[in-house]
């Protein structure tokens, strides 16, 4: 993966390199990670199964799953403190998971499927 910090936003795209060394790259995905001071968990990470997120808040808000360019796989809307995501039909790579909490908070963090 390719990582572009730029004016505080982290930015990532994946370069493949093909048997004949045709380099292809991904659209570039714009990603605000997780502070240090938030209790939103993801495990297990790198993750074969079910991924857990854990630490969530009370409030209603909108949890969407993401592949590196930027389609949209899942999405359901809760206000349980936790939330268990199935990975198994999913492909190995990097994808993204981001919590909107309507006006409080955004979050995006990303997690690896083997």
């Amino acid at each position: 993966t390719d990582f572009y910090p730029a004016n505080g936003e982290n930015f990532y795209r994946i370069k493949s390199i093909s048997k004949d060394g045709v380099v292809k790259y991904t659209s570039v995905v714009k990603v605000n990670f997780v502070s240090a001071s938030s209790s939103i968990v993801l495990s297990p990470n790198p993750v074969t199964d079910i991924l857990q997120i854990q630490g969530l808040s009370p409030s209603m808000k909108t949890i969407s799953v993401f592949d590196v360019k930027g389609k949209l796989l899942r999405q359901i809307t809760t206000s349980n403190h936790s939330y268990s995501f199935n990975t198994k039909q999913l492909s190995a790579g990097i994808y993204f998971v981001r919590i909107d909490e309507g006006n409080h908070a955004t979050t995006t963090t990303k997690f690896i499927k083997e």
